[in-house]
């Protein structure tokens, strides 16, 4: 099924639109998700060519989309670029390929943590070009999101109508408190309840509720 920020996606196009929703999974018999008459989960996989399509399908798909929103990505803060690059890199471009059949619009999630590279400057704003900066972006998944962004704005240069946006770390829901339980946030309290102590840091955590991000 969807991921943390996918979910919460989706229930926020079936709750604000009347889209038909068209959901790419690898593994559709593990949905773990209520049907909803107004989902269709087609099996692929961004790694692929052709999201794993073959070309016949992958063709009707983009004949059938008004809008393509990707949010679909390999999240690990450990993995090197080269190994993020077949769905983060790949993956984004295989959907750009689908929208571009049509010219329908793209909307890429990104991830602010392109906005850090070493050698960056100090304020950045929507227009900033993290490609520039790569080489001092020492994190793979950012790299990835990074050379992502450069193909999306590539597209928009092309006439393809796109739009990027660049979510801080993302926390738990801010009614229901439903959190992720595998990522980064949880795996750092977690360790400090289980080791009964904290880093003794100033530090302020950047993050936003999931509903917040999906609205």
């Amino acid at each position: 099924g969807p991921g943390f920020l996918g979910g919460a996606l989706l229930d926020e196009l079936l709750a604000s639109t009347s889209a038909e929703i068209v959901c790419l999974a690898r593994r559709p018999d593990a949905w773990r998700r209520p049907r909803h008459g107004r989902i269709r989960v087609v099996a692929g996989d961004l790694s692929h060519a052709r999201l794993g399509l073959g070309e016949t399908r992958f063709g009707e798909l983009a004949e059938a989309v008004d809008a393509v929103v990707h949010c679909g990505a390999a999240v690990n803060w450990v993995y090197t670029y080269q190994g993020l690059r077949p769905a983060n890199v790949s993956g984004t471009l295989e959907l750009l390929r689908l929208a571009c059949r049509r010219g329908v619009p793209f909307h890429f999630i990104s991830s602010l943590s392109v906005c850090y590279p070493a050698d960056g400057p100090c304020a950045v704003d929507e227009s900033f070009d993290a490609l520039a900066h790569l080489r001092g972006v020492h994190l793979g998944y950012a790299q990835s999101k990074a050379v992502g962004e450069a193909l999306v704005r590539q597209a928009g240069g092309r006439g393809l109508p796109v739009r990027t946006y660049r979510p801080a770390l993302i926390s738990g829901h801010s009614r229901t408190g439903a959190f992720n339980g595998s990522d980064l946030i949880t795996a750092l309290v977690r360790g400090c309840v289980q080791m009964g102590t904290a880093p003794d840091l100033d530090w302020k955590l950047d993050c936003q509720p999931v509903d917040s991000v999906a609205r």
